[in-house]
């Protein structure tokens, strides 16, 4: 993605200024743990699609002790940020620097997730991405995707039950 160069020059102040930037920001944390299906004793293989400084990989991770987490993250500061958050983790993950048009090799996944990254893929790779995860994905396997939707009528988020997880005010439309 274009974007490396980007999120390099941020990778220090990042969860700083996502808190800022997107003040509903830990209520989408707790919207993604809330799709997650597994019990917290599974053994799930999972994939963070923009691991970014890895602050939800940390909280994944002590939610589901007996996961193990392949973090992917195109910008390489970003991915040496998750290296040291996730210390304490090492035994149990797997950090890649690559671009998601070209993800690496991997086994089968239980659980594909991506917070605020999708987004940045061109509109013109994203079905190719998308089939990639279906590839990777076991028959039972969840991709949780939440990103910003452009565009989004309040009767598409109300059928998807959303709303309840964010602010009223000045929320955005995430799915």
């Amino acid at each position: 993605m274009e974007n490396a160069g980007k999120f390099d020059e941020l990778a220090e102040v990042y969860d700083i200024r996502v808190r800022n930037q997107l003040p509903q920001y830990d209520e989408l944390r707790k919207v993604l743990f809330d799709f997650v299906p597994f019990s917290k004793e599974a053994k799930i293989n999972a994939l963070d699609l923009g691991i970014g400084t890895g602050t939800i990989a940390a909280e994944f991770l002590e939610r589901y002790p007996n996961a193990r987490l392949i973090g992917v993250d195109v910008s390489s500061k970003m991915i040496e940020q998750s290296r040291r958050k996730l210390d304490q983790y090492k035994s149990r993950i797997e950090l890649v620097q690559a671009d998601f048009r070209t993800l690496p090799p991997m086994g089968q996944i239980d659980l594909v997730y991506s917070i605020l990254t999708v987004h940045h893929v061109p509109c013109e790779d994203k079905e190719a991405l998308f089939r990639k995860i279906c590839t990777i994905l076991r028959p039972d396997g969840v991709f949780i995707l939440i990103d910003p939707v452009n565009g989004a009528s309040d009767q598409l988020i109300k059928h998807y039950r959303i709303t309840r997880f964010l602010s009223k005010k000045k929320a955005a439309p995430y799915l």
